[in-house]
């Protein structure tokens, strides 16, 4: 998944995308002026995976990716995030 963003001088804040709901899902924000996956893989479960940006966007346009490697070839297995800003690793905290 990519998003293109453009941070004002005040920072940035809010959802820029999500899929799911009540039994599960995930979520790109700007949470402190940082990218943030959000993660939950249902309502059973009640750990919400998180993987933000070590540091705030600058303000100006930027590119955040998201992508996702699968631990096996097969559906149901478990796997990596990663998350790109402008085409450099983000390195999470």
């Amino acid at each position: 998944m990519k998003a293109s963003v453009t941070v004002l001088p005040n920072g940035g804040e809010g959802m820029i995308v999500t899929q799911g709901g009540y039994f599960g899902g995930w979520g790109l924000a700007m949470l402190g002026g940082k990218p943030v996956l959000l993660y939950r893989y249902n309502d059973l479960d009640s750990s919400l995976s998180r993987l933000a940006a070590a540091e705030a966007l600058a303000p100006g346009k930027h590119e955040i990716a998201v992508r996702f490697a699968p631990d096996q070839p097969r559906p149901g297995t478990g796997g990596t995030f990663r998350m790109a800003i402008d085409g450099r690793d983000a390195r999470s905290h």
